[in-house]
C-alpha cells in the first residue's frame, strides 16, 4: 500500500526490465496493491519491459486507488507483457480514485505497448471502475499499440464509468447521453448496461 500526502505513491510498482516468472507447472502469479496520494498514483505500475508469466497458471492483478487528486489508476501498465500459458487466464481489476474534482482517474488504464495474453485455453479478463470527478475518469482505457489475446477461448473487458463522465468526455449534455444509449438498446431490442445509481455497468 503506497501512502502519504505527495504524489506517486504506488502500491506495487515494477521498474522495468524486470521479470516476475513462474516457469513451470501450474504456479500463479498474484499482483495486488493500493495506491494513495494527491496526482499520479497507481495502485499496481507496470513500466515499459515488465514481463510477467506464469506457464501453466494465472496471473491476476488487482488495483485499487484511494487517492484524492487526478490521475489516480486501480492499474497503469505501459509497455508492459502479462502471459499465462497452459490452462492459465489472466485477470486484471482495478478502481480508480480521485476526489470531486479530479480528472483522468481510470479503473485499468492498459498504456501504449502493453500485451495481455492467454497463449493456452485460459481467458482474458479485464475490468476496471472509474474514478470519481470531473473527467477522463473511465473504467477501461486500452492504449495505443495494444495487444489482447487469447488462443481459443473468451476476451472480455468491461467498465463502469457515469452517464456524467460520458457525457463532459464527448461535450453533451447528460439528457443526451441517456437518449443515445436507449435509441441504441431500442434498436437492438436489447439492454446492454445495468443501470444502478453509481453509473452504468456491463452485466456479467
Amino acid at each position: 500500500t503506497g501512502g502519504g500526502t505527495t504524489s506517486a505513491n504506488h502500491g506495487v510498482s515494477v521498474i522495468g526490465g524486470s521479470d516476475i516468472r513462474v516457469t513451470g507447472g501450474t504456479g500463479k502469479v498474484t499482483l495486488t496493491g493500493t495506491g494513495n496520494g494527491v496526482n499520479d498514483s497507481y495502485g499496481v505500475f507496470l513500466f515499459t519491459g515488465t514481463e510477467v508469466t506464469a506457464a501453466g497458471g494465472d496471473i491476476t492483478v488487482t488495483g485499487t486507488n484511494t487517492g484524492t487528486g487526478s490521475r489516480n489508476s486501480g492499474i497503469y501498465t505501459t509497455g508492459a507483457t502479462l502471459r499465462a500459458g497452459g490452462a492459465g487466464s489472466v485477470e486484471l481489476s482495478g478502481t480508480g480514485g480521485g476526489g470531486a474534482a479530479s480528472t483522468g482517474s481510470i479503473g485499468a488504464r492498459l498504456g501504449a505497448g502493453t500485451t495481455v495474453a492467454a497463449d493456452g485455453t485460459g481467458t482474458v479478463t479485464i475490468t476496471g471502475v472509474a474514478g470519481s470527478g470531473t473527467s477522463g475518469n473511465l473504467g477501461v482505457e486500452i492504449g495505443a499499440r495494444m495487444v489482447v489475446t487469447t488462443l481459443y477461448v473468451d476476451v472480455t473487458v468491461a467498465g463502469t464509468g457515469s452517464v456524467s463522465g460520458a457525457a463532459r468526455t464527448l461535450g453533451v449534455n447528460h439528457a443526451t447521453v441517456l437518449r443515445r444509449i436507449a435509441a441504441f438498446e431500442a434498436a437492438i431490442v436489447t439492454e446492454i448496461f445495468d443501470k444502478t445509481a453509481k453509473g452504468y455497468a456491463v452485466p456479467p
